[in-house]
């Protein structure tokens, strides 16, 4: 009888279910792996996990990305310490101060985290020679070019954070009237200022940020036999950014200077009644005026000179508030300049100002993140190996 089982099971023998229950399980997970991947819901599952990991974790750390701004726009000689840098936020007497500028982030950040991640779902699959094993350098390459076209699409809002939260309290009242108020006052031009070091600098963030956490995720899986551990998934977010940053730090500083730069000073109080005024005045000159008498409006340049009415002196506005720098003018001409003028200025250190306190509110930012994608993903059954 040993002899015959031995020899192999025959009709109807008992022993044929047992080699046969390790292959049908491997099958069996195999096939609910790739009924998982091919869910047809898979693309809108990955868009609301990317925007629930973008919107959370940039309020999370919504101060420190503030105090981050203001280093790296402050260009003297002597950087800004972090200590005065908190300071001043607390100047302003409200714990809004702390989050100036957080509504504008929200609103760019979750569609573009949410795109980002959608995108690189599909570049990969694209990319990769073998879906089922994912190289290093093919991840880097999705990753940059889901980043770069999700961040080039929403850059507008990027430029509109910034102004909000580097600007001087009561010059914005918002979002919209930040971008009314870029608009008409520098054009739309202005929405995409630091566009080109922006594009430059996230295509190695992007890329090293999504292939670095992707292996380290694959790593953790491997090492666990299974899900690790929450932590785990946060520390690998946290490492893989704070690398993806450090590399590309400089130009996110450019970025950041040229977004800056030109920033409206607070209309003066009395800058309307004295345009009512002049506009009256101008009505008065074009023969408006009581018993039609000449009216006469000294020149510019020459106390004393008589116009006629309806000449164009009697149409004088008085101009707009001048758009500025921190220092009451355009600073630079473009990337290359603020590159130029940073290291002549403040020397190489000058070009990772801020660099500290981005990795203060990066590394929990992103471990935050790629938490919450994670988890939104498992819960809503998308397979977080594929």
């Amino acid at each position: 009888m040993s002899e015959f089982q031995e020899a192999g099971p025959g009709p109807g023998s008992s022993a044929l279910k047992v080699p046969a229950v390790p292959a049908k399980s491997k099958q069996s997970a195999k096939l609910q792996e790739q009924l998982v991947t091919n869910d047809p819901l898979r693309t809108y599952k990955v868009f609301l996990s990317g925007a629930l990991s973008g919107a959370i974790s940039r309020t999370a750390t919504a101060p420190v990305d503030r105090l981050k701004m203001l280093l790296q726009t402050h260009d003297g000689a002597k950087g800004l310490s972090l200590r005065q840098g908190w300071q001043k936020m607390m100047a302003e007497g409200s714990i809004k101060s702390f989050f100036k500028g957080n509504g504008a982030n929200v609103v760019k950040i979750a569609p573009e985290t949410a795109l980002k991640f959608t995108l690189n779902d599909s570049i990969r699959s694209i990319v990769a020679q073998d879906p089922d094993k994912v190289r290093l350098r093919e991840r880097a390459i999705s990753g940059g070019i889901s980043g770069a076209i999700a961040q080039g699409l929403l850059y507008p809002l990027d430029t509109i954070r910034t102004r909000l939260a580097v600007s001087p309290t009561n010059t914005y009242n918002g979002i919209l009237h930040a971008a009314y108020r870029i608009r008409r006052d520098e054009g739309v031009a202005a929405f995409y200022r630091g566009l080109t070091p922006s594009m430059i600098g996230i295509l190695p963030f992007a890329g090293v940020d999504i292939a670095l956490f992707e292996a380290f995720k694959e790593i953790l899986y491997e090492k666990y036999d299974g899900r690790p551990p929450h932590m785990a998934i946060v520390g690998a977010g946290m490492l893989s950014s704070s690398i993806a940053q450090v590399v590309s730090y400089p130009l996110a500083l450019v970025r950041t200077r040229l977004q800056a730069q030109s920033v409206p000073r607070p209309v003066h109080p009395h800058h309307h009644q004295l345009q009512q005024q002049h506009a009256a005045a101008a009505a008065a000159a074009s023969g408006r005026g009581p018993q039609g008498h000449s009216h006469h409006v000294p020149h510019a340049g020459k106390p004393g000179v008589k116009h006629p009415p309806g000449h164009p002196h009697h149409l004088h506005h008085p101009p707009a508030p001048a758009c500025s720098g921190a220092g009451g003018q355009v600073k630079y001409r473009g990337m290359v300049d603020v590159f130029r003028k940073t290291i002549r200025n403040e020397g190489v250190r000058g070009l990772y100002k801020g660099l500290l306190p981005n990795l203060l509110k990066l590394a929990p930012a992103a471990g935050i993140g790629w938490f919450v994608f994670e988890e939104t993903k498992l819960a809503l059954g998308v397979n977080p190996r594929s």
